[in-house]
């Protein structure tokens, strides 16, 4: 374990995470093996910060940015997609408890998720039949040491 945040492994585990807790295929940085439509890309992007006890670990804690794409064959799929996405990383119960557990990761602690920007709309590229529909979202997730 080191003290120092390693994003390949968080980006595992948030693509294991979504895939699990949607029930969708989530590739990494591209589609998924043979993608079966529809599906999501977990895109790991700049942005965020770092965080910490003053001078001892001012970069202790971060907030780390992903982008996810819903893709789809059509643009309500793609659309409910992007709807279950949003719902297991920013859902949260009537006591405001998150309603999906954060992935478990090795020396880390994800301590909080939300939003980064703007809720993402549906866009399209391609011409028919081969015409594909995209909603686009990004969020952060805040880790600190365990």
């Amino acid at each position: 374990m080191t003290n120092v945040l390693e994003r390949a492994p968080l980006t595992t585990a948030l693509a294991t995470w979504l895939e699990e807790a949607v029930g969708r295929p989530v590739g990494r940085l591209q589609s998924p093996v043979n993608r079966p439509f529809p599906y999501s890309v977990l895109y790991a992007v700049p942005g965020g910060s770092f965080s910490g006890p003053g001078l001892a670990h001012p970069d202790a804690d971060a907030g780390v940015v992903y982008q996810v794409n819903s893709v789809a064959l059509r643009d309500t799929q793609a659309e409910e997609l992007a709807d279950a996405v949003r719902s297991v990383i920013l859902g949260r119960d009537g006591a405001g408890a998150f309603t999906t557990p954060p992935p478990a990761l090795v020396g880390w602690t994800i301590i909080g998720r939300g939003p980064d920007g703007n809720p993402g709309g549906v866009e399209y590229s391609g011409t028919p039949p081969k015409r594909v529909f995209t909603a686009a979202e990004r969020f952060v997730f805040y880790v600190t040491p365990a």
